[in-house]
């Protein structure tokens, strides 16, 4: 597929920066791409109402004659700080009671803390996951649309996927 093809995806262009994304986290992307279009690559993102900042950027690769010739994904940018910023946060509150009452009675309360945030963070990264394989899965289902849009001759004797029923597209629909 060519990469002007997968350009139409990207309905709003920005760069793939801190303050972007942190935008697009705070408030929902209503379009369904935003995107950076690169000399070799075109990165695309869409926040959804359950993932907020941690969505997944991918990384659309191109040859030299500007033919698809790869997928990858990786975290944007403010999930990582969000990730990092998190864990000193916890580390800091953990050694509150150490510093208060002294290691020899501060430790047990210290112990406490992390295992209030081990429940909401195991529930959030199960959200994550499921999320994060609905977007892959929409993202396909796009690109395929689209190769059956501008290439129908690749696609004559194969009849379009049927999606299953009880499973959604994604959460925020």
């Amino acid at each position: 597929m060519n990469k002007n093809i997968i350009e139409e995806l990207v309905l709003e262009q920005k760069k793939s920066s801190l303050k972007n994304h942190f935008f697009d986290a705070l408030f929902v992307n209503t379009l369904k791409y935003s995107g950076e279009i690169r000399s070799k690559e075109i990165l695309l993102w869409r926040s959804s109402s359950w993932l907020r900042g941690a969505y997944p950027v991918f990384h659309i690769k191109f040859n030299s004659n500007d033919q698809f010739s790869g997928i990858s994904i990786e975290k944007n940018p403010y999930h990582t700080i969000f990730g990092k910023i998190t864990l000193i946060l916890l580390i800091i509150f953990m050694s509150f009671p150490i510093i208060g009452r002294g290691f020899q009675e501060g430790w047990k309360a210290s112990l406490i803390i992390p295992l209030l945030f081990v429940i909401p963070f195991l529930i959030l990264r199960k959200l994550e996951i499921m999320e994060k394989r609905n977007l892959i899965e929409e993202l396909k289902e796009t690109l395929e649309d689209l190769e059956r849009k501008y290439y129908p001759e690749r696609f004559k004797n194969t009849p379009k996927k049927k999606k299953e029923k009880g499973k959604r597209k994604s959460m925020d629909n």
